[in-house]
């Protein structure tokens, strides 16, 4: 019998070689692949980063346009506030007038001959008539007059009669008297009946 004997040293070797070459590859490898991961990652990452910056600038740029347009509906409402008022001021002023208008009517009217006015004032609700007259009567009648007039006047107060300094004499021989009437105008009604 004979026996053959096998050198397996040099296989050993090449075959624990091989091992540590393919050890070295799977190593390089699974690294290369670390690498591609973590680089895909970041990628990723910094494109979230950079969508929520876009993000970001759009709700920083809603933000100043809805600001912008609070503050235009504001200045309209501050604006629509101020026409309102405008047109209550106008409406007032249109309803003094009538008033006022109505009083010189019925004044002009109801005033006697021998009664004239010299001044005439309208303020807070209250109408001031002075004036002469050389019929101190026909004076008297004229304020039971307006006295009686309720729907124009709440209240007519004759505040004096005097006789004016260097007064004059008319025919008859009366003498000229100055006066002073202050009447509250009636709230809400301004109709005037003769």
């Amino acid at each position: 019998m004979r026996v053959i004997l096998f050198n397996l040293y040099p296989y050993r070797t090449q075959r624990n070689q091989a091992k540590q070459r393919r050890v070295v590859l799977e190593i390089l490898m699974a690294m290369f692949a670390v690498l591609v991961f973590c680089y895909l990652v970041r990628a990723e990452l910094d494109g979230d980063l950079e969508r929520q910056q876009i993000y970001l600038q759009e709700l920083g740029r809603l933000e100043s346009d809805i600001a912008r347009q609070v503050a235009e509906i504001q200045s309209k409402k501050d604006r629509i506030q101020v026409l309102k008022r405008q047109i209550e001021a106008l409406e007032a002023v249109e309803r003094e007038s009538l008033v006022v208008s109505d009083l010189m009517a019925y004044l002009d009217a109801s005033i006697p001959n021998q009664v004239s006015l010299r001044r005439l004032a309208f303020e807070d609700g209250v109408l001031t008539l002075m004036g002469t007259t050389h019929a101190v009567a026909d004076l008297a009648s004229w304020l039971a007059h307006l006295e009686a007039e309720s729907e124009l006047f709440s209240k007519v107060d004759l505040v004096f009669v005097r006789l004016k300094e260097n007064a004059s004499k008319v025919e008859g021989g009366a003498l000229e008297h100055e006066f002073e009437i202050k009447a509250t105008i009636q709230r809400g009604g301004h109709g005037i009946a003769n």
